[in-house]
C-alpha cells in the first residue's frame, strides 16, 4: 500500500516540487521494488529532469538491484564526477581540476558558474582562465555583464586578460565600456586594466592598417576607458590591489 502511494505521489506531483520527488525516489530505492523500475527508468532517462534529481534515480535503480543500461552506467559516472568537480571548485582546487581537464571538461566549469555559490563561481572562472579555451570566452562576457558579484567580475577580467587573443580583447573592452558606472565597485590591480589597454591597442594597430574605421572606433573605447581608469572619483585604493 505504501509503494503504491509512493508511485502515484511521484505520478502526480508538481514538477517543481523537486526536494519531495528525490525524497520519494529515495524511498523507493530502499523499499526495493522491482515494480518501480520503469517509472525510475524513465526518470533517469528525461533529459529535461535536473541531474540530481535523475542522478537519484539511478542510485535507487541500483539498490532495488535492477541492472543499469551502458547508458545509465555512464550517465551515472558523469554525475559523481561531476560532484567531485564541485567540490574541488568549492574548495577552490583549481590546480586539481587543471591537472584533470581531460575529465572536468571546459564545458562542465562553464555551467558551474551559474551556481549559486560565489565560490564555485570563482574557482570555475578562474579555472577557465587557466585553462584558456578561447571558444569559452563569451560565455565569460556575458557572465562579466549579468554578475551581481564584484569578486566575479574582477576574477573575470583577470581570466579574459590571460586568455588574450584579439576577439577576447574585444569583446572585454566593449563590456568594460557597458559597465563603467560600476567600476569604483571593482577591486581591481590597475595593472591588470593597463595590461588589458596595452593588448588591445597593440592588436587594434596591427589591423588599423587594413580597417580604419574598426581601428578609430576602438582608439575611442580605449579613450573612454582610460578616462574612467583615471577619474576622481576612483577610490584611493583603487590603484593600489586590494590585499
Amino acid at each position: 500500500e505504501d509503494f503504491e502511494m509512493l508511485i502515484d505521489a511521484l505520478k502526480d506531483m508538481p514538477a517543481s516540487l523537486l526536494e519531495a520527488h528525490r525524497c520519494i525516489i529515495e524511498c523507493l530505492g530502499k523499499i526495493g521494488d522491482k515494480r518501480a523500475a520503469g517509472l525510475l527508468i524513465d526518470i533517469s532517462k528525461n533529459r529535461e529532469e535536473e541531474d540530481w534529481i535523475r542522478e537519484a534515480a539511478i542510485e535507487a535503480l541500483d539498490k532495488i538491484g535492477e541492472p543499469l543500461s551502458a547508458e545509465l552506467s555512464k550517465l551515472r559516472i558523469d554525475y559523481r564526477e561531476k560532484r567531485r568537480l564541485f567540490y574541488l571548485l568549492n574548495t577552490g582546487q583549481i590546480d586539481e581540476i587543471i591537472k584533470q581537464q581531460k575529465l572536468y571538461t571546459t564545458d562542465w566549469l562553464i555551467k558551474a558558474l551559474k551556481h549559486d555559490r560565489l565560490e564555485v563561481k570563482i574557482s570555475a572562472i578562474k579555472a577557465l582562465g587557466e585553462i584558456k579555451d578561447k571558444q569559452k570566452i563569451e560565455f565569460l562576457i556575458e557572465e562579466l555583464l549579468k554578475s551581481k558579484y564584484d569578486d566575479a567580475k574582477v576574477e573575470i577580467i583577470k581570466a579574459v586578460e590571460n586568455i588574450a587573443d584579439k576577439k577576447g580583447i574585444e569583446l572585454l573592452m566593449q563590456a568594460l565600456v557597458k559597465i563603467a558606472p560600476s567600476y569604483s565597485n571593482l577591486y581591481v590591480d590597475r595593472g591588470i586594466f593597463e595590461n588589458i589597454l596595452f593588448v588591445h591597442q597593440r592588436i587594434s594597430a596591427a589591423f588599423s592598417a587594413k580597417n580604419p574605421e574598426e581601428y578609430k572606433a576602438n582608439s575611442v573605447s580605449i579613450e573612454r576607458l582610460r578616462a574612467v581608469l583615471e577619474s576622481k572619483k576612483m577610490p584611493v585604493n583603487y590603484a593600489v590591489y586590494k590585499a
